[in-house]
Order: structure tokens, then sequence, then C-alpha cells
């Protein structure tokens, strides 16, 4: 098992480092359906892993200066609160007795991998987000921030789903600057909502540490040869083999 698990990890990290796309949306499904993770310990620990990797990388993007620390205070003010939440409601609805967590679990992620699917697909959608901005005043784009962030927190405390393939073409539409500071403060910004979410996790028993360790054993090494290989492959193409894994497995978890 743990040699799969490696390997497994692996091959995810080279998708990764290939696409730039974010961990959640290819290693909590490849742990449900690969590794016949449960649904709630795949989400618990991938946001651990989110949390320590993406740590690793936003302290380098700050030294580098690729963070926008007001840019970051106002998605914190959304996306901590919606996180919170869901925590919170994953705590309440096995009391509710009519709805499984595991099955909530897997149908929310289901349909995130098929809108970030979509929105690989049509990047296009996100010109009616800047239509919507830019017809706005200051302060009520501010509040459409904080909203988006709020649902987005939500969803990644139950999904794991979203900090990076939400966040970034909104904040590219929301805040038009150059790619690496958009990067580096959504990176800055998943690792404290990852921290967060994996926090309420860790306290409810969510977490499989050594299902953690031996995915981080192979998906490190995946992501730098995935970095690699991205240069050599059409970004295009690379888009619509994702969106094709994305869509396929959130049809399968609906």
């Amino acid at each position: 098992m743990t040699l799969e698990v490696i390997l497994a990890g692996f091959i995810v990290g080279i998708m990764i480092g290939i696409s730039g796309m974010g961990g959640g949306s290819l290693i909590t499904p490849m742990m449900i359906f690969v590794l016949n993770v449960p649904p709630l310990t795949a989400v618990g620990t991938d946001l651990l892993l989110g949390a320590i990797t993406k740590t690793v990388g936003a302290t380098q993007h700050y030294r580098l200066g690729n963070v926008d620390l007001k840019v970051i205070k106002t998605l914190l003010t959304g996306s901590i609160p919606g996180a919170i939440s869901g925590l919170l409601f994953l705590r309440i609805l096995p009391h509710i007795n009519f709805y499984s967590v595991d099955k909530l679990i897997k149908q929310l992620l289901g349909v995130i991998l098929l809108l970030v699917a979509v929105g690989l697909l049509y990047p296009s959608i996100w010109e009616h987000i800047e239509k919507l901005k830019n017809s706005k005043s200051e302060s009520t784009q501010k509040r459409i921030v904080q909203i988006f962030s709020y649902v987005v927190g939500f969803f990644v405390a139950i999904t794991s789903i979203g900090s990076g393939s939400l966040f970034v073409p909104f904040l590219l539409t929301f805040y038009p600057t150059s790619i690496t500071q958009v990067v580096g403060t959504d990176v800055f910004h998943g690792a404290i909502l990852s921290l967060v979410a994996s926090s309420g996790h860790i306290v409810n028993g969510d977490i499989n540490f050594l299902l953690l360790t031996n995915l981080m054993i192979g998906s490190l090494p995946g992501v730098v040869l995935g970095a690699k290989l991205n240069n050599l492959l059409p970004k295009r193409l690379i888009q619509l083999l994702l969106a094709f894994m994305l869509t396929v497995s959130g049809l399968k978890l609906l």
C-alpha cells in the first residue's frame, strides 16, 4: 500500500507540475478513486498536505515581493469565516441524520470539478465577472470579493478544492496585475486558508498522517519533474487533457 501511495502521489505531482492546477483538484479524487480513502479523510489529508506545501511556496513568494498583503486581507475577511462555517457544517451534518457526510462531499467534489473543467475549456467565462467588476463602485467590488471568498472558503473546508483553481482566475479579473503577483498572492492566501481548514479536520480526527507522509514523498519530486516537462507540451493541450480528466472524475462523483 505504501509503494502504491507514493507512486500515485508521484503521478499526480507530475500533473500538478505540468498544469499548475491546485493539488485538491487532482489529489483528492485520486485518493477516493484509486486508494479507496473515505471522502472525509481524503479532504482533511489533502488540506493539511496543501497547508504544508503552500507554506513553503508562500514563504518564497513573500521574500521575492510577490505578495499583495492588502488583497490578502480582503480575501481572508471572507474565506476564513467561510472555512469555519464549512467545518461547523461538517460537524452538524451527522446529527441531522438525513444526509451522509461522505455522500455530500463526493457530490460537491463532482460539482466543483465540473466547474473547474468548464473554466479551463471556456476561459472567456471570466469576462462576465470583469464586466461586473467594471460596473460597480470600489466598495461594492470589495464586498463582491468578500462574498466570493466566503463561498470558496466554505467549499474548500468541505472539499479541499478551490483555493487555487478558483481564486487565480478570479484574482486575475479583479486585480489585474502581473501573473507572478497573482500567483504569489494566491499561494500565500491559500496557505493560510488551508491551515485554518486543515486545523478543523485535525481536531475532528479526519487526517491520515501515514497517507499524508507517503503522498508528500511521491508528489514533491513529481511536481519538480512536471514543472520541467511543462515547456515541452502545448498549453492548450494540457488544459484540454486536464479538463477531460476533471470532467470524468466529476461525473463519477455525482
